[in-house]
Parts: structure tokens; sequence; C-alpha cells
């Protein structure tokens, strides 16, 4: 491995990703701007983070093995994230935007009036997402 080389990409990275934190960071005025992008994302770079999402490294690498155990049902898991993201964009999307809803949790909150539900759900949807990330992380 040529040391130099690699400690030269390493800070010339570091130096782009600062200097374009610095830059962003100027148009984040508010929470909602930081984690949904002033809600101004276009179609492209919106469709293509959610397929990220849901299309991780268990799904590209794990399914292929999976494929040639089981055959076609492995197809289940990318159809029925394909599904859920087509309801989503096709008017589910809408309503929870006027209800200004950003998380799962809070809609227990803005619908059913429990607090101690929004809680629980938001505990469930972090334990759900460590263990994402943990097989993304047994995946690589």
């Amino acid at each position: 491995m040529n040391i130099p080389l690699f400690i030269f990409l390493l800070s010339s990275l570091g130096v782009a990703f600062i200097w374009l934190g610095k830059k962003a960071s100027g148009q984040v005025k508010s929470q909602e701007d930081y984690f949904l992008g002033g809600r101004s994302l276009g179609l492209f770079p919106l469709a293509m983070t959610l397929l990220a999402t849901q299309l991780g490294g268990g799904v590209l690498m794990g399914g292929a093995e999976e494929a040639y155990r089981s055959g076609w049902m492995v197809i289940c898991y990318p159809l029925g994230a394909v599904l859920g993201l087509l309801l989503l964009g096709l008017g589910f999307g809408a309503k929870l935007r006027r209800l200004n809803i950003t998380t799962i949790a809070e809609i227990f909150e803005k619908i059913d009036g429990s607090k101690r539900l929004r809680k629980a759900a938001s505990s469930l949807s972090f334990i759900s997402l460590f263990m994402i990330l943990v097989g993304q992380g047994i995946s690589a």
C-alpha cells in the first residue's frame, strides 16, 4: 500500500468535506432544513435516497445468495419496499405532509394523541434501525 498517497487522498477528502460543510451550513436555518433538506429535494435525488435506504448491502449482497438457495421468493422484500414507496408517493405522503408529520412515531401522537405510544414507537424504530445498521456491517 502506498502510504503517502493514502494520506494525501484522505487529507484531500477531509479538506473537501470541511469546505462543503461550511458552504452548506449557511443554508440550514432550522432543524427541518437539516433533517428534511428544507423540503426542497428534487424528485430524482429523493427517489435515489429512498432506493439506497431500502436496497442496501444486505439486499444486494445477500439477495443473490438467498435467491440461489430459495428461488424467486427472495424478491418479496424488494417488491414490498417498492410497493410501499409507491403508496407513499401516490398520496399517503401528501397526507402526512399536510399533517406536518416528519417521523412514523409522530403519527401516534398527532392522530391518537398518545405521547407514551409515540415514545414506544420511537424506541422500536431506534432498535430496528440499529439492527439494520448491524446487518449492513455484517454484509460489508
